[in-house]
């Protein structure tokens, strides 16, 4: 199942061109962080209806859905680094659209919506080929270090994004935000395209028979998914992870519900799920060298649902703030590791597949898990969200529990194959 070692897995973190990865990866996420709130914002400015600006604020979500799959199969089919700088030259282009709308005062939330959600599917096509590029450029005991440095960006990018977005609306306006993000894409674009793969020529124009051969090829990548037990075991685990994890989602509620805490203490509160993910993005490596990586995604589901449980139990900011900074840190432990396992064991030719089939679960996943866990606490338990974070860190330790047993025996199991194939 490995893939072949000598069409990739040559380089290290510290080499130009996993730097020059890093920083078009750095740009293109501070792209998502800025349109996270300048999409929304926009909404708000054109409408005035915050149902509107929640449905803006789902762009990412809908863009998995509508091209999640699809986006895999084509990035198995192509060289990955093209697919990366056409996905951001397209994304700055309707984002500088949408500039140019905004300015002459067309904007209506039909356009805007249209356009953000098709630079959401776009970007679908990004993340899917960057992670391809990842495992053509780092050797096996590199990929960790690597998934940990872009996870680093990817939190911090978020962060970041929000802060910039608030400072350019307060000064220029949200159509200065809106050029920003177009901005963040060019220069994602221009740095790819300085990025040199030793392998890419070998991939490329390798998909024949146009849809009908896609078809075959995304059906192929969700039999390859459904047939191999590790495969199948961190696509599930993905997936679930973000179901518990949208639990998380009525923190903002119980912040300043249940426990009457002033705005700039639930800010602290929400921030401190991400400082976690910062945090546990420096260390993981680290961490992953001493446990190991399989063991580390069962450690790390069971530290975020042990801090969801344990949230149910809370009375004051301060133990809220820990626990949250540990559903982020256990979050980024697990998702790091689970990312560098399918680098690691899938091959090449269906990366992109795995990839994007993980992803979509995943995102699919999120408000699925939000709403259910919203409707309970509004309908269940008379709006106390605690019955609702008991129960989904429980369910979330049982899998941790069977995760345990379903990806280390797996990943035994993988890795006795891998060596008896090599010997």
């Amino acid at each position: 199942m490995a893939a072949d070692p000598a069409t990739r897995r040559t380089g290290t973190v510290t080499e130009r061109s996993f730097l020059l990865l890093w920083g078009s990866q750095a740009a293109s996420v501070l792209g998502d962080g800025l349109s996270v709130l300048a999409v929304p914002l926009l909404v708000l400015h054109i409408t005035h209806n915050p149902a509107t600006a929640a449905l803006a604020s789902a762009t990412r979500a809908i863009g998995y859905l509508v091209a999640g799959l699809i986006a895999g199969t084509v990035v198995d089919r192509s060289a990955a680094r093209p697919v990366m700088i056409v996905a951001d030259s397209v994304r700055a282009g309707l984002f500088t659209v949408l500039m140019l709308l905004t300015l002459i005062g067309r904007g209506d939330v039909a356009a805007v919506l249209g356009l953000a959600c098709a630079a959401a599917a776009v970007g679908v096509f990004y993340e899917t080929a960057s992670a391809v590029v990842v495992q053509d450029l780092l050797r096996p005991d590199e990929l960790v270090r690597g998934n940990s440095r872009l996870e680093l960006t990817n939190q911090m990018g978020l962060l970041i994004g929000s802060a910039v977005v608030g400072a350019v609306v307060s000064v220029s306006g949200v159509h200065a935000a809106i050029g920003l993000v177009a901005v963040a894409y060019v220069v994602s674009t221009v740095t790819a395209l300085l990025v040199r793969l030793p392998a890419e020529d070998k991939h490329r124009k390798r998909g024949t028979g146009g849809i009908g051969g896609a078809m075959r090829d995304l059906r192929a990548g969700l039999r390859y998914v459904m047939g191999y037990p590790l495969v199948r075991t961190i696509v599930a685990l993905q997936a679930v992870i973000n179901f518990l994890i949208a639990a998380e989602a009525l923190v903002i509620f119980f912040a300043s519900q249940s426990l009457a805490l002033q705005p700039i203490a639930v800010g602290i509160v929400v921030t401190a799920s991400a400082a976690g993910g910062l945090l546990a993005s420096l260390v993981a490596n680290a961490l992953t060298n001493r446990f190991g990586g399989p063991p580390l995604i069962v450690y790390g589901i069971a530290c975020l649902s042990t801090a969801i449980a344990l949230i149910s139990l809370v009375h004051d900011a301060a133990m809220l703030v820990g626990l949250n900074l540990l559903v982020g840190a256990g979050s980024v432990v697990a998702t790091v590791n689970i990312r560098a396992l399918r680098q690691r064991v899938v091959p090449r030719e269906m990366l992109g597949r795995v990839t994007s089939t993980a992803r979509t679960f995943a995102v699919a996943a999120y408000p699925l898990g939000a709403v259910l866990a919203g409707t309970l606490t509004s309908t269940v338990t008379h709006n106390d969200p605690r019955p609702v974070f008991l129960t989904a860190g429980v369910l979330g330790v049982a899998v941790a529990i069977v995760a345990h047993v379903l990806v280390l025996r797996a990943a035994s199991r993988h890795s006795a194959g891998s060596e008896t194939t090599s010997t």
